[in-house]
């Protein structure tokens, strides 16, 4: 893999709600697309199955108490107060499970708190008097005084992506990131680069030590792409989240045994508009596949990722990448690369590998092998056959077929919402790595540029009618803002 860069209540409400009303009928803006915080006034607990609101609730009556944009803080039979993401994933609790009896907001003194069956408070954000409980559009639970005074928060909010201008990184941590775009992001456009995970070599060691050979690993695809930021179609919204799913390295194995190693993770990133559930891939960059080796002569270099959409051969040409995102396949189950399918789904099966739920949280996949989106392919020692995993990506790589390495995992760029979009694949590597995600705040709208000479500013260098094969001729021609004259520099 190649190195990259630097890593209420009150009747004025109405006025505001009529502004509102009026802007979003002029400039086309939808309310759905914007997002609100979600309020509890004190002594406003509803009461489970009617409209009628209390100062209390027991366990027996277990239910959702504030909701937003996928958010809710739910209150449990168990007697813990929980904030869910997407239902399933907690982000706060106030760690009562067990122990809660009873949950009060009283409209007399407005104080939070939870009382176990004694009767004895073991959870309280305030000893304030406070007026509402407030969730935010960024998933922080505060709780307001009746002057606006801020006296507790949870903690649980979502950070905005950096709009200065400069470039960040998103480093592998084998488990989802995720960021808003800022409200009013001061550029038009955001630079996104995607890095597949390197599939892991083969390191054969002497009895003492000392390294007797490696063997390359496939390595991961570069995909970079440009999207405008904005509220019109085919746009990233202000407001909108970025979940950034990077793969990790494929283990390297080492040893003198006959083996191969595992396959890299392939890096995603998909985006969600304010308070829509479902999910839209931007980039995803495939990992590469697992080398093999014995102890001495048979050295297979795992495959690099693919940079169109189906995953790569598995080496030996016997099992091939997948299509249509789906798993690759391979002699066992686990070697095979997994595609993007398999990060909503959650399987390893390729029997019965439906398109996914976009409404549900993706979040990548990989278990004893390379996690990503998809999750890379592990290596294979049993019952004789001894292979490299396949690499994982928007379609996973084949794993290899007896005694060889297995294939790359395959790329995707949106093609709705890409501005301008490059794609490399980056051969092989023994200098072995995870997956990484760049962002970037831009004006610039294309990755591509002219190379036009000084003094003779009518001619620009061309590539001979836009190939890009080995060998291809670079000529000089009249300037024609052609495909043939657009380049891009990686390094």
């Amino acid at each position: 893999m190649k190195k990259q860069l630097l890593s209420s209540k009150s009747s004025g409400k109405n006025w505001s709600v009529s502004i509102f009303l009026l802007l979003s009928f002029f400039l086309g803006i939808s309310h759905s697309a914007i997002a609100q915080n979600a309020l509890l006034y004190k002594g406003g607990l509803k009461i489970p199955g009617t409209n009628q609101t209390t100062d209390q609730l027991t366990t027996d009556q277990a239910c959702t108490i504030l909701e937003n944009d996928q958010v809710s803080l739910k209150w449990q039979s168990d007697g813990n107060l929980v904030l869910y993401y997407y239902d399933d994933q907690p982000i706060w609790a106030s760690n009562t499970n067990h122990t809660g009896a009873l949950l009060s907001f009283s409209a007399g003194d407005g104080k939070l708190f939870i009382k176990d069956g004694s009767g004895k408070t073991i959870w309280s954000p305030s000893n304030q008097s406070a007026n509402l409980l407030k969730l935010q559009s960024d998933r922080n639970l505060i709780l307001v005084s009746s002057s606006g005074q801020k006296l507790w928060a949870s903690g649980s909010y979502l950070h905005a992506l950096n709009s200065d201008g400069n470039l960040y990184k998103i480093e592998s941590s084998g488990a989802p990131k995720e960021f808003r775009v800022p409200d009013n992001p001061q550029f038009k456009y955001l630079l996104l680069q995607a890095e597949g995970a390197d599939g892991g070599q083969r390191h054969v060691k002497e009895i003492d030590g000392a390294t007797r050979f490696r063997v390359a690993g496939g390595s991961g695809a570069t995909i970079k792409a440009i999207f405008e930021i904005g509220t019109g179609p085919d746009m990233i919204p202000p407001g909108a989240t970025l979940r950034f799913i990077v793969g990790s390295q494929g283990e390297t194995y080492t040893g003198q045994g006959q083996t191969g190693s595992g396959g890299g993770g392939g890096t995603g990133i998909l985006f969600r508009k304010p308070n829509d559930p479902d999910w839209h891939m931007l980039v995803v960059a495939g990992g590469g596949g697992g080398a093999y080796s014995n102890c001495c002569t048979e050295k297979w270099e795992g495959r690099q990722a693919e940079t169109g959409e189906n995953g790569g051969m598995g080496g030996g040409d016997q099992y091939p990448g997948g299509t249509d995102g789906k798993n690759g396949w391979g002699y066992y189950n686990n070697t095979y690369g997994l595609g993007y399918r398999n990060s909503w789904n959650a399987t390893n099966s390729n029997a019965d590998m439906k398109l996914p739920n976009t409404s549900a949280l993706p979040k990548g996949y990989g278990s004893g092998y390379g996690f990503g989106f998809g999750g890379g392919g592990e290596h294979y020692s049993h019952n004789l056959v001894f292979s490299g995993g396949g690499g994982g990506g928007y379609s996973g790589g084949g794993g290899g077929s007896n005694r060889h390495a297995g294939g790359g995992g395959g790329s995707y760029v949106n093609p709705d919402m890409v501005r301008s979009e490059f794609r490399k694949a980056n051969g092989t590597t023994t200098d072995t790595e995870d997956g990484f995600a760049t962002y970037q705040f831009t004006n610039i709208s294309d990755l591509y540029h002219t190379i036009q000479f000084t003094h003779n500013t009518g001619q620009c260098l061309d590539d001979a009618d836009g190939r890009t094969a080995v060998g291809t001729n670079i000529r000089v021609r009249s300037c024609n803002g052609q495909n043939s004259q657009g380049w891009a520099f990686d390094g």
